[in-house]
């Protein structure tokens, strides 16, 4: 789908309608705490502490947002080439030249992206299977009565 941004400029990018199950595996890959082997001690124990000093979430959105505009734009009309989505990596190679791109149209071809990325990081609720009044069993059964 190509969609023109009041510069004139314009970007080509998968519709919301067209995501699939690759693409919502692909961004739940992008920007995941990973531990080493020194955040274990000898006796097993995680030292949460430095997970924690080590996380950075301006990074991690900053991760998000590119993988996003790789993931999603196919072509622009911009002289630099899109940047890059790795699958196995859950990185962006080139995302560099988004820092290129004019604060409008940035803003906009972010608002373009927006239902995307809401529908990607969409999970579903739990507990809205599961009622407080249920157990988890048929209706007929929750419902049933004992006899004794």
């Amino acid at each position: 789908m190509r969609t023109t941004l009041e510069s004139g400029a314009w970007i080509e990018h998968v519709p919301v309608q067209d995501l699939k199950g690759k693409h919502i595996r692909d961004y739940a890959r992008v920007a995941k705490m990973r531990m080493t082997r020194n955040d274990v001690d000898d006796e097993g124990e995680v030292d949460v502490g430095g997970l924690v000093e080590r996380m950075d979430l301006a990074e991690m959105d900053e991760a998000r947002h590119d993988a996003l505009w790789a993931m999603l734009i196919t072509a622009w009309s911009y002289e630099f080439p899109v940047p890059v989505f790795d699958r196995g990596s859950g990185t962006v190679a080139g995302a560099g030249v988004l820092e290129e791109i004019s604060a409008e149209d940035y803003a906009q071809i972010d608002e373009i992206l927006d239902p995307h990325a809401k529908k990607l990081r969409r999970r579903p609720n739990p507990k809205s299977s599961t009622t407080s009044a249920s157990n988890g069993s048929s209706p007929a059964r929750a419902s049933g009565s004992r006899r004794g």
